[in-house]
């Protein structure tokens, strides 16, 4: 919701949150978090709000979003359905192939893009917490949270070094990053750390593979893009048994790497819990950590402290044991800064 446009619109009326609360029928505790970004009022409440301060509801709370704002800094297609997830004070897009689902079914549109500008589609409202990140646990805390509302969660796929882009340009709430303990990337000022878990990263095929068997074979694999930490993790071993990078395409992810690897491809580089959904083989490159990080200035929106509420859970832990290859001992924990 754009909480801004209610408060900018209720000062440029010379109104105070208790003037403008009688004036709408409602609380003046309800309306100041309407103006934080807390809650979302309901159709009557918006449209007392939009009739005193002499406005539509569009503009305070759907149409007039300016300019599409990608996750990743793109201009998005004009036409095309996309979820949308306000941060700070712009509506984010994230385009419907990036979504971290779980299930077959596709994920629902919150909105689409006409002439440059997100128009959200009814019954959404631009609620909940962004995270990206490309590990698939966070489709599965999407899936413990709200479908609507301020605690959803929509979990977009992106390399390590795209979300930590992503949070340090303001376009997301939280980044799923990965990496050898001692070498993760610098956390933008102000960030909260949370450990998400630790899991191997390395190579899954139909059956056992080494990386000096692929280097004197030249056997192609199915590799990610250069900011993604797996992907480093692969090149490190790869100089370490003397040999070149060997050639292959991009997957998208860790489960599009293992999908790839199950129509045919010789080996791709993964993490193991997505190598064991999979049913396939696993050789271990590095042990890695998993953090979530969360820009501070967000820390206490609801949907930010579900999330984290969601991570340290039983229920979370429990659906990834189910997974394999996860250690969530310390799910949850704070990480010093």
């Amino acid at each position: 919701m754009p909480a801004s446009a209610v408060r900018a619109a209720r000062e440029r009326a010379g109104l105070s949150q208790g003037e403008l609360a009688r004036a709408a029928g409602m609380s003046r505790a309800a309306l100041g978090a309407v103006e934080t970004g807390r809650h979302a009022p309901g159709v009557h409440a918006a449209i007392a709000l939009a009739r005193v301060l002499g406005t539509t509801v569009e503009a305070l709370f759907g149409g007039g979003e300016g300019a599409a704002v990608d996750v990743h800094g793109r201009t998005p297609a004009d036409g095309a359905g996309v979820l949308a997830c306000r941060v700070g004070d712009a509506l984010v897009c994230v385009g419907l192939d990036e979504h971290l689902g779980t299930g077959a079914g596709w994920p629902a549109a919150d909105a689409v893009i006409r002439g440059g500008t997100p128009e959200l589609l009814p019954g959404a409202d631009g609620l909940g917490v962004l995270a990206l990140g490309c590990d698939p646990a966070l489709a599965v805390a999407a899936a413990l949270a709200p479908r609507g509302g301020p605690e959803r969660v929509v979990a977009a796929s992106a390399s390590s070094a795209a979300a930590v882009t992503a949070l340090r340009a303001g376009r997301a709430h939280a980044a799923v990053v990965h990496g050898p303990p001692a070498h993760l990337p610098e956390p933008p000022p102000g960030t909260r750390r949370a450990h998400l878990a630790r899991w191997r990263v390395g190579l899954a095929a139909p059956g056992p593979v080494t990386v000096e068997e692929i280097c004197a074979r030249g056997t192609a694999v199915v590799q990610r893009e250069p900011g993604a930490a797996g992907q480093q993790a692969f090149l490190r071993a790869v100089r370490e048994a003397g040999g070149e990078p060997p050639p292959g395409p991009l997957a998208s992810g860790h489960l599009d790497a293992v999908r790839r690897v199950a129509l045919g491809a010789p080996a791709a580089v993964a993490m193991e819990p997505a190598a064991i959904a999979a049913g396939l083989s696993f050789t271990a490159l590095e042990e890695h950590v998993a953090e979530l990080w969360c820009d501070a200035r967000h820390g206490d929106e609801p949907g930010v402290r579900a999330l984290g509420d969601t991570l340290a859970s039983a229920a979370f832990r429990r659906r990834l044991a189910v997974i394999g290859g996860y250690d969530t001992s310390a799910t949850g924990s704070a990480v010093e800064a």
